[in-house]
C-alpha cells in the first residue's frame, strides 16, 4: 500500500491497537505518544504534543503523509461545582488544543497526497456525562473542531471523520473509579458532602462499563474503515452505546433523556 500516517496516543489503548492494524496492512505509521514505545513494528516518538513547538518538530522531517489519526486524550473528572479552571485548561490542551496544532502542521501534506483525517472522539462528544463535564467540553470541542474542518477542507480533497465510541478497555477506562475517587477527595468539604451520593453512583457505574468494555481493536478496525474507505463517512459510531446514546438525544425530549440517562447510570 505505500501509505504513511501520524497515529498519537500510540502507546496503549486505541492507538496502539491502530497503529498496529496498520501496519498489518502495509502502512508506514509514525506513531506519538507519553511514555515508552510499547511495539516496534512502527517509529514511535515520545513526544508531549501539548508543547507549542512539538507538532513542527514531528511533521517538518516528513516528505510524504497520506493520514493523521488524533487518538490521544485524558479524561480529567470533576462535577462542574468543584472544576478547577487549571484542571480544565489540561483537559482541554491535551483533548483539542494538541490535535489543533497537529491538523495544522500535517495539513500541507495531507492537501499534497489527498489524504484524511481521523479524530478519535467519544459519545461524550454528543452526550454529556455528570462528573465528566471537561472531558465531554472537549469532545464536545473536538466533535465541533470535526465539523468545521470538514466542510472547510471540502474543496481541497482531505477527508475529515469522527469515530464515536462507549466504554473501550483502556487504561484509562480502568482507572476511571480511582481517578473519580481522587478528584472528589480533591473538592472542597461543603462540595464532597453535596455530592457524595452521585461520586458513588458514578463510581458503580463506571466500573460496571469498564468490565463490559469494547476491546480497542474493535475501535482500529473502524478507524483503519475511515481511511482506506473510497467514501469515508463524517461519523463513525462504534458500538451499539454510541448508537443508542446518540439516538436518544436526537430525538428523545431532552427532560426524557435525562431521565433515561439517569436510569442507565442509576442515578434515580
Amino acid at each position: 500500500m505505500n501509505k504513511s500516517g501520524i497515529v498519537t496516543g500510540a502507546n496503549s489503548g486505541i492507538g496502539l491497537a491502530t497503529a498496529r492494524q496498520l501496519v498489518q496492512r502495509g502502512w508506514r505509521v509514525i506513531g506519538v505518544g507519553l511514555g515508552r514505545a510499547a511495539d516496534e513494528a512502527f517509529s514511535f516518538h515520545a513526544l508531549d504534543l501539548t508543547q507549542p513547538d512539538a507538532a513542527s518538530a514531528l511533521v517538518d522531517p516528513i516528505d510524504k503523509l497520506d493520514a493523521l489519526v488524533n487518538c490521544a486524550g485524558i479524561n480529567l473528572p470533576s462535577v462542574i461545582e468543584g472544576l478547577t479552571v487549571e484542571t480544565l485548561r489540561q483537559q482541554m490542551a491535551v483533548n483539542v488544543e494538541a490535535p489543533l496544532r497537529l491538523i495544522q502542521a500535517c495539513l500541507p501534506l495531507l492537501r499534497a497526497s489527498q489524504g484524511r483525517i481521523v479524530n478519535v472522539s467519544s459519545i461524550m462528544g454528543e452526550v454529556a456525562m455528570p462528573t465528566l463535564g471537561a472531558y465531554s467540553m472537549s469532545k464536545h470541542a473536538l466533535e465541533a473542531m470535526s465539523d468545521a474542518l470538514r466542510l472547510e477542507l471540502a474543496g481541497q480533497g482531505v477527508r475529515v471523520s469522527v469515530v464515536q465510541m462507549g466504554a473501550v478497555r483502556t487504561p484509562m477506562t480502568d482507572a476511571m473509579a480511582d481517578v473519580l475517587t481522587q478528584a472528589e477527595s480533591s473538592h472542597a468539604t461543603a462540595v464532597r458532602a453535596l455530592y457524595a451520593r452521585l461520586y458513588t453512583h458514578m463510581r458503580a457505574s463506571l466500573t460496571q462499563q469498564a468490565a463490559s468494555a469494547i476491546p480497542p481493536e474493535r475501535v482500529a478496525a473502524v478507524i483503519v474503515r475511515a481511511l482506506e474507505s473510497p467514501q469515508p463517512r463524517p461519523r463513525y459510531r462504534v458500538d451499539a452505546a454510541a448508537a443508542g446514546l446518540s439516538l436518544m438525544r436526537r430525538l428523545a425530549p431532552e427532560q426524557i433523556g435525562d431521565i433515561f440517562l439517569r436510569r442507565a447510570l442509576r442515578l434515580s
